[in-house]
């Protein structure tokens, strides 16, 4: 059996660039932060950080590179893929990094900027499906940080989150 699949959440380490391939297809590269915490065995908090580079191609690479920042919080689904090269010394070089085929903003609760930014849309899961794809848990956990755009739902349709009496927060 052959499986490729990535998801990732942190934050960015770097602004996205963004280049043209010869055929003026988009392609924006960054760099994504994801920390592992917890407590050892002598009580004392733990920290391990995994760096990941990545590549999203055509408009969403495009909308990423457009409206984020380095910093800013971000949930990736994609694929593992090898990329080889030959270094200026003719060694040949090669790295994993993820081909981005969806992506999410992960709202930064504790800046509250207000600042409005789309989500890369997200392939539609088939209908068989019966496990939530991870990007939409993690509409849900959002839902304690304010009422944001959050971007294309499985119909279609925009999720928006409005608070309740109750402090909680509900879709619409």
């Amino acid at each position: 059996m052959n499986f490729n699949r990535v998801i990732l959440g942190g934050h960015l380490t770097r602004k996205p660039e963004l280049r043209y391939t010869h055929n003026d297809v988009p392609v924006a590269s960054g760099g994504l932060a994801v920390n592992r915490r917890w407590k050892g065995k002598d009580g004392q908090d733990r920290n391990e950080v995994c760096f990941v580079d990545f590549d999203i191609w055509g408009a969403r690479g495009e909308a990423l590179a457009k409206h984020f920042d380095k910093g800013d919080p971000i949930l990736i689904e994609g694929r593992l893929v090898l990329d080889e090269w030959t270094a200026k010394d003719g060694t040949r070089r090669q790295r994993l990094k993820v081909r981005v085929e969806s992506w999410s903003l992960s709202p930064p609760c504790a800046r509250r900027t207000g600042r409005g930014r789309p989500s890369g849309r997200l392939r539609p899961r088939s209908p068989g499906a019966s496990n939530p794809s991870p990007v939409h848990s993690m509409r849900r956990a959002l839902r304690k940080c304010g009422p944001r755009r959050l971007g294309p739902a499985r119909s279609g349709t925009v999720l928006r989150l409005h608070q309740t009496t109750t402090s909680r927060f509900k879709i619409k």
